[in-house]
């Protein structure tokens, strides 16, 4: 199955781009930053329940570590 351009995707997609620009008072740039660190922290989260998940319950998997 093809990937779809993210940009052609319904103006859902849009309103919602819109609406973390509102939310950061207009400011894209500050949008971003908010995203970035929203980001962060949904890894940081993740990372947790990977290291608090047993070894049988992921069948030998684990998430490999970011180089950054």
């Amino acid at each position: 199955m093809p990937r779809s351009n993210p940009w052609t995707r319904p103006p859902s997609w849009r309103a919602a781009v819109r609406e973390a620009v509102e939310a950061c008072g207009g400011d894209p740039l500050d949008a971003v930053r908010a995203l970035i660190v929203a980001n962060a922290a949904l890894e940081q989260e993740l990372a947790e329940v990977y290291a608090r998940a047993s070894f049988g319950f992921l069948r030998g998997r684990r998430v490999p570590r970011r180089k950054d």
